[in-house]
């Protein structure tokens, strides 16, 4: 019986994996189902042509409806980024999750140099990184970090003065994260903020969507053009991701850049979990992901820019 099913087995799987994701907003493991949206068209595309061959038409138009589905929905990330030329200011960062057990020292500190951005945001930042970090100060004088012996140190340096510059606290387990705004120093003031929430796993689910809120809470507060950076342990795809977005006018960076997955850096099938929303008045002039640096995740490397 099941031999004579298989094709809609394995078709109906991809499909009901698909949907669950929809609920990720009642519990984790629906939130993961989420998350594989981009390996769920190419699941569907593998199937449709088998499905045919077997005679199985009606499965495989099902499997192409939900191909083409998935498909819309991943459509804007490779669609040709319009780009704004006329920018007053432009401001470069890189975004860097060390995995806190990482030893790759020198590859770090080569990849920050090669990039030269303005802003470096780090993230998993514990106390032998944080010395191993101290080579930055002579380029990024300007500087604030939390290192911490768990995975949520943060640190931001910078190679122009902050106009202001504070450690925040995630209510839900007082998890740190950075709160920037550069103003006199540039021609366009901007806020910029880099977090870490927690991975969404059992208790860290609910904790995770909180942060989410109160980064959407944090955002809706601020006047001028906002970028926000870091692991959020969370893809645009999960129907959390909006407690972030809702109400506000962020924006993935990644549009017309592709997908670009960041984690795992060890697996095969990898997935988009580091960020970079951009308000309002903000275009990107590039994105991309960097070299493996020794940590599980990819760097994260924007040049923006800001209109007035």
């Amino acid at each position: 019986m099941i031999k004579k099913h298989w094709i809609a087995i394995l078709i109906s799987i991809g499909i009901l994996s698909f949907l669950l994701g929809f609920l990720g907003h009642w519990h984790w493991i629906l939130d993961i189902l989420s998350h594989f949206r981009f390996y769920y068209f190419w699941y569907f595309i593998t199937l449709i042509p088998v499905a045919f061959f077997f005679k199985k038409k009606i499965w495989g138009g099902v499997g192409l409806a939900f191909a083409f589905m998935v498909g819309m929905n991943l459509m804007p990330f490779y669609l040709f980024p319009y780009i704004n030329t006329n920018t007053q200011h432009q401001i470069s960062i890189t975004a860097i999750n060390l995995l806190s057990s990482n030893k790759e020292h020198q590859k770090v500190l080569d990849f920050i140099e090669k990039e030269n951005t303005d802003l470096v945001l780090i993230q998993e930042l514990n106390p032998t990184w944080f010395s191993v970090l101290e080579a930055l100060n002579k380029n990024y004088p300007y500087h604030l970090s939390e290192p911490r012996n768990d995975n949520f140190g943060i640190g931001l340096w910078s190679k122009t003065p902050f106009d202001t510059i504070e450690i925040k606290r995630f209510t839900a387990f007082d998890i740190p994260f950075i709160h920037a705004q550069l103003d006199s120093n540039v021609k366009s003031p901007f806020h910029f903020i880099g977090a870490h929430p927690v991975p969404p796993l059992i208790k860290g689910f609910h904790a995770r969507n909180q942060q989410f809120e109160e980064l959407n809470q944090l955002v809706k507060t601020l006047k001028t053009p906002t970028i926000i950076m870091g692991d959020f342990n969370c893809t645009t795809y999960s129907p959390n991701f909006k407690r972030i977005t809702n109400g506000t006018t962020l924006e993935d960076s990644r549009l017309g850049y592709g997908r670009q997955p960041s984690w795992s850096a060890n697996l095969p099938l990898r997935i988009g979990i580091d960020h970079c929303l951009i308000s309002e008045n903000i275009v990107v002039h590039e994105r991309k992901i960097g070299s493996n640096i020794g940590s599980d995740h990819f760097p994260v490397v924007v040049r923006l820019g800001i209109l007035d």
